[in-house]
């Protein structure tokens, strides 16, 4: 038997629980998180954020077995495309601070090809493809280059 947190829990308990885990670290997800890094890694923490709020603590400590909490400068909320192509969306610089609709990339193009460079990387499946850049595209929630059409 193992103490944990004040638990105890059995070999097998603790043998399943790293099976899953480790099923959870090969998800698309999960590579993505480890994977990505510097303002990329931001954006992938701001997209699955908010299209996996209720996982993302155990995705995150999964990934990270040190993580503790996620602490400004990062990107919140959704992203949006500008009028001009560029890709923005607000930014916490720090604890007390929102600069709203700051730039992510300066057109859609790059931010397909940076995940796209991610994804190749990784080796993902195409299905793994696919459903990451569904995620982008749900992430991206607004894009003002269109025009909506006027009703009848």
């Amino acid at each position: 038997m193992n103490h944990v947190n004040g638990a105890t829990y059995s070999k097998e308990a603790k043998v399943l629980a790293s099976r899953a885990a480790q099923q959870l670290r090969d998800d698309w997800q999960c590579r993505l998180l480890v994977e990505a890094k510097g303002k990329n890694a931001a954006i992938v923490l701001a997209m699955l954020a908010n299209l996996y709020y209720e996982a993302m603590e155990v995705m995150l400590r999964v990934c990270f077995p040190t993580f503790e909490r996620i602490e400004p400068p990062l990107f919140t909320g959704f992203a949006r495309i500008l009028q001009d192509g560029r890709v923005v969306c607000d930014y916490m610089p720090s604890k007390y601070a929102v600069q709203v609709n700051a730039l992510v990339y300066e057109t859609e193009a790059e931010l397909i090809k940076e995940f796209r460079d991610i994804a190749d990387r990784l080796k993902f499946s195409d299905a793994d493809r696919k459903a990451m850049f569904a995620d982008l595209k749900r992430w991206v929630s607004r894009d003002d280059r269109i025009k909506p059409e006027a009703d009848a």
